[in-house]
């Protein structure tokens, strides 16, 4: 009886403890006052998702003795428009996972209008708290913003300038008399 006693404790101390930490967001506003509030909006195309990593935590002796874990996807995005923040054509988001992060689950390969918040260390982060979402379902807000930009595009360094590159370098490091 004790021990069915306990089970019943223990479960109601569980939900209980779900229920506590699920994801609560403030109403947003308007596109325009998003606009405003965020540090980057722009739309885009998730080009990478990067999970996030565990990683053991070993003693002196080599044993693992914890597991760290993060809770941080990093999502790489080719932008196609910018209406605020950096102007490149890619932008690194960050995002929160797990049940109760009210991070966003960004899908490869998807187009998406994000309105991305910093964190005080040079990144930017979304949430489902924000207005962030996939670029077929943001009508109203593109209509709100307007036009955008299209962010200036990073030419690829060419092989042959990477090679003259690299000889230059290697006459400059040469010793004098020695060429």
């Amino acid at each position: 009886m004790k021990k069915f006693l306990a089970f019943i404790c223990l479960s109601f101390l569980l939900l209980g403890y779900d229920v506590a930490m699920a994801c609560s967001c403030a109403p947003s506003g308007s596109p325009s006052e998003e606009l405003k509030e965020a540090q980057a909006v722009f739309a885009g195309k998730v080009v990478r998702v990067r999970e996030p990593r565990s990683k053991p935590v070993r003693n002196r002796r080599g044993r693992v003795v914890a597991v760290r874990v993060s809770l941080i996807a990093k999502i790489s995005f080719e932008v196609a428009k910018v209406w605020k923040g950096p102007d490149k054509d890619t932008i690194l988001v960050e995002t929160m996972t797990g049940c109760c992060a009210c991070g966003y689950s960004f899908v490869e390969g998807e187009q998406y209008l994000v309105y991305a918040y910093g964190d005080g260390k040079n990144r930017l982060l979304a949430s489902i708290c924000s207005r962030t979402k996939r670029l077929e379902a943001a009508q109203e807000d593109l209509a709100e913003l307007g036009e955008g930009k299209v962010p200036v595009r990073r030419a690829a360094p060419s092989r042959e300038r990477r090679g003259g590159a690299r000889r230059s370098l290697t006459t400059a490091c040469t010793r004098p008399g020695s060429a």
